[in-house]
Order: structure tokens, then sequence, then C-alpha cells
């Protein structure tokens, strides 16, 4: 779903996930929801909730581990992890991953430490590895 005019919703169905937020100009979901990305979204049903509009991308790239792109602080709901985190880590520039696990508690990321890695890495957009 993409609207690109000056009115935008503040709900979508996007293969079956509801999206919810202020003013949502994309969103894009996979049907089994492994991948799932937007722009202005603040709540995904059943999946995960931001702290204020985001740019995201949620990625599982396998049974054990999450990557998510994002620029603000994001929750998950336990039934899309399907189970608690045991890791989660920042990508640097050079491409290594620093352990974060110490500021992520409950299934979040929270926005402070996305902004602090924003700030480090220069980017508007930080990402995250989590281990389940």
């Amino acid at each position: 779903m993409v609207a690109p005019g000056e009115t935008t919703p503040k709900q979508v169905r996007v293969n079956g996930l509801e999206v919810e937020g202020a003013s949502i100009r994309y969103a894009q979901a996979t049907r089994d929801l492994n991948e799932i990305s937007g722009l202005g979204p603040t709540h995904l049903v059943g999946v995960a909730s931001f702290d204020e509009p985001a740019v995201f991308r949620l990625k599982r790239n396998s049974g054990d581990e999450i990557r998510v792109t994002t620029n603000t602080g994001i929750s998950f709901t336990d039934q899309w992890l399907s189970g608690p985190a045991r890791g989660v880590e920042a990508l640097m520039l050079d491409n290594q991953w620093m352990d974060v696990t110490s500021r992520c508690q409950d299934g979040s990321i929270p926005t402070q430490l996305v902004r602090e890695w924003s700030d480090r890495n220069q980017r508007t957009l930080v990402e995250f590895r989590i281990h389940l």
C-alpha cells in the first residue's frame, strides 16, 4: 500500500495485517508476516508498536534471528517474537555487531538507544539483530 497524496490513511490492512498510524505513507507485508516494512505506522496489530511514526523494516531471517531497521523505538509482541529475546545487537559502521542486550528489556528497543546509534553512525536508520 502506497499513499502518495495529501491525505493518508490512519488504518490499513496489508496481507491480513492491521497497520495503524496518524499518517501512513507506505506499508508492505509478506503473507507469512516474516517481512514487514513501512513509513508512518505506529502500530502493527499482533506484531509491534513504535514510539512514534516509524520508518522501518522487520525481517525474520530464520527461526532464531530477526533483523530490525528503524528510526524509532519498537516493542514487539511475544506472539510475533515466538519467545523471549536472548540478545540484541546494533550494527556499527564497520559492519561489526555490538551487543546492546542490557539496554533492551521485554522485547523492545528503546527510542533513546536508537537515537544514540543514529548519532554514532551518522545515519537516520539503525539496524539491529535480535536473537531468539
